[in-house]
């Protein structure tokens, strides 16, 4: 089936600050871009997303802008992926969202949209939130993340050994035992917020058993997509929307 006028250039635009789209491999990043609520609706809340490996906040760009026309504020999550570990790209977020969150207005919910490795991300940032700014966090929906991990790394490396270097988080998120994702610790100050796993039925990258977080319990739905088409995909949108408004 052919995609559509629309869908070609919602995938066009997703490709913006990826290696498909060197335009935007130089933004420096560490920041947000904000995509204002629609007036004509209530408001919602405000969700923040946080795009993955290989990608920029571009590629969020579709996601944001449905969120925001549904009447949430989005703020669409930019950092160089390929240049750091998990672990320090996490610190990093946490940082920043401590410093958006003081911009809004107190009892604001707030909602996470992450794909693929943003997941993780948000996992590293949240373990060392405190009582009160977890309670601020409504739910989080993640697309297809590799919570244990993938067999992609593994596979990247054995055909291309010098992209351990060159993308340095890649190592982190193999699935083997000694696995650095294995070491993030779930949030010391309170529980992890509401989540909502959706799975791409489509998915060559993250195998469905290294989806799940332990020790967390979440609901997981699916979309008829692959990995990067979860991005775009409008059943995904829908099932996160449902859960949020629902939180």
């Amino acid at each position: 089936m052919k995609a559509s006028a629309d869908e070609k250039r919602a995938a066009k635009r997703s490709r913006a600050g990826t290696l498909f789209d060197v335009r935007g491999y130089f933004r420096r990043g560490f920041a947000f871009e904000e995509f204002p609520a629609a007036s004509d609706v209530p408001a919602r809340g405000t969700v923040v997303l946080i795009h993955g490996l290989l990608m920029r906040a571009p590629s969020m760009n579709l996601l944001a802008e449905r969120f925001a026309a549904a009447g949430f504020r989005a703020f669409a999550y930019d950092y160089p992926t390929s240049r750091l570990g998990v672990f320090r790209h996490g610190e990093i977020l946490r940082e920043r969202l401590r410093a958006l969150f003081e911009k809004m207005p107190a009892g604001e919910k707030i909602f996470f949209a992450t794909h693929s490795m943003g997941g993780i991300l948000l996992r590293v940032a949240l373990s060392e939130f405190s009582r009160e700014e977890l309670a601020r966090v409504a739910a989080v929906a993640m697309f297809a993340p590799p919570n244990q991990g993938s067999f992609w790394p593994e596979r990247v490396r054995k055909i291309f050994p010098p992209a351990r270097f060159l993308c340095r988080c890649l190592p982190d998120l193999r699935h083997t035992e000694d696995s650095p994702l294995r070491r993030i610790p779930l949030p010391k100050n309170g529980a992890f917020p509401p989540l909502l796993i959706v799975r791409g039925e489509r998915d060559a990258k993250v195998a469905p058993q290294f989806l799940p977080l332990p020790g967390v319990p979440a609901r997981v739905v699916s979309a008829p997509c692959g990995h990067a088409a979860l991005r775009r995909s409008p059943e995904a949108f829908a099932h996160a929307l449902k859960f949020f408004t629902a939180s």
